[in-house]
């Protein structure tokens, strides 16, 4: 981060994207750094997980979030302050006068940390476990359709297609605020010709643009913006906090935006499941 040239916020309709491995920080002059960077009662919570890689993880998200934030803004990392939200979203509570929002997500190896201007955001990331039982989950949690489609195709195909739908899901639902307390089935998804993706969302009541990535063999990555303004492509970094930092290109396996349908009564929402919005399929680009 350098506060003497900090970078420009993120247009409309296309967020930010930084990514970063836990694995790649190795030094522990860097970790010394990082600790010394959060509060006191922030850092006790990340050390509070038994397992040495989910401590790792949680302080580097938290560091992540923290130079993030202050390559667009003369703040220092340890400056910023959170809060959430009446559906505990976390938030940007000090300084006020920003006007950057974000979410963020992890999952094994990596962390997500998605940035916008004046628009509500949401990222998942997604370990793609070939040994988690797809199915199962599915049928916990997805509608019937989805599980019926999941369960015809191959087992590889079924989980790439499961973590699709799952990341898709999420960063939705992150988006609205809602979280996935309003049931992973509240947005459906079902394939169309040449290889679309088509979503009904219940309830639907706002516009939203969505990206879809494969991110190697082995994770997913999605991100959800509230935005009616279909902006250029989304911005992805990879970066090492304090050490290093590039652009990368990733190419949306699916992406597509989408605005509320009206129902009879001319107000945006309709019948259950009424609302549409198309995910056009393209050859992903992997790390």
């Amino acid at each position: 981060y350098s506060a003497s040239d900090p970078l420009p916020y993120p247009l409309p309709g296309a967020p930010h994207v930084w990514l970063c491995r836990v694995d790649s920080v190795c030094d522990g002059g860097t970790w010394k750094r990082y600790q010394a960077m959060l509060p006191e009662k922030e850092l006790s919570m990340c050390h509070s997980p038994p397992q040495p890689l989910r401590r790792r993880r949680a302080i580097l998200s938290r560091v992540l979030l923290r130079t993030t934030l202050s390559r667009y803004a003369r703040v220092p990392p340890a400056d910023w302050n959170f809060d959430r939200d009446g559906f505990d979203k976390p938030r940007i509570a000090h300084p006020t006068d920003t006007s950057l929002a974000f979410n963020m997500s992890q999952s094994a190896d990596w962390i997500a940390c998605a940035v916008s201007q004046d628009e509500a955001v949401g990222v998942d990331i997604q370990y793609c476990d070939p040994g988690r039982d797809v199915l199962r989950l599915a049928a916990r949690f997805f509608g019937t359709d989805e599980t019926a489609l999941l369960g015809a195709l191959p087992a590889t195909g079924r989980r790439d297609r499961f973590y699709t739908y799952w990341t898709l899901k999420e960063a939705w639902l992150k988006t609205t605020g809602r979280g996935i307390s309003a049931g992973l089935d509240s947005i459906r998804f079902e394939s169309g010709e040449n290889g679309r993706l088509t979503g009904h969302a219940d309830p639907f009541d706002f516009p939203a643009i969505f990206w879809s990535w494969q991110i190697g063999k082995d994770y997913q990555l999605a991100l959800c913006v509230h935005s009616d303004r279909l902006g250029s492509a989304p911005l992805i970094f990879q970066a090492l906090p304090l050490v290093d930092s590039e652009t990368i290109t990733l190419i949306p396996r699916y992406h597509g935006a989408v605005a509320p349908s009206l129902g009879n009564d001319g107000r945006a929402g309709g019948n259950k499941f009424a609302n549409k919005r198309f995910f056009l399929a393209s050859t992903p680009h992997s790390l």
